[in-house]
């Protein structure tokens, strides 16, 4: 599979997952593409490994998420810019983990859709 040849330690995590892990990571990658506007990861597939937060842990609250930005490159872009998403509606809460030291974004009404983020 063209996915887990690009990554070492990708291909290593799907043969432990079987199957639906396959699956998934394969999903991810088309997810990636599409908003990315066809562009690639610039080091193909890879593993990302994200802090769990145990249900019933204890979060501090820091307070209402307005917006994220983050950094990325899209489609033919020769470099990266800055994406800012302003939250609607129900704004999510930015919360920290003190098990993980982690932050954590809870609740809110948006989706993240290939084409960004909404809501």
């Amino acid at each position: 599979m063209a996915l887990a040849r690009r990554s070492p330690e990708l291909a290593a995590h799907l043969a432990r997952a079987g199957r639906a892990a396959i699956r998934q990571a394969q999903d991810a990658e088309a997810f990636y593409r599409r908003f990315h506007w066809g562009r690639r990861g610039e080091s193909g597939a890879r593993e990302v490994r994200a802090p769990v937060v145990v249900a019933g842990e204890p979060l501090v609250e820091l307070g209402t998420l307005r917006e994220v930005a983050y950094q990325t490159r899209k489609g033919a872009e020769s470099g990266s810019s800055i994406y800012v998403h302003e939250f609607e509606a129900r704004r999510p809460t930015l919360a920290y983990s003190m098990l993980t030291k982690a932050l954590v974004i809870v609740g809110g009404e948006y989706r993240v859709t290939w084409s960004g983020i909404v809501g």
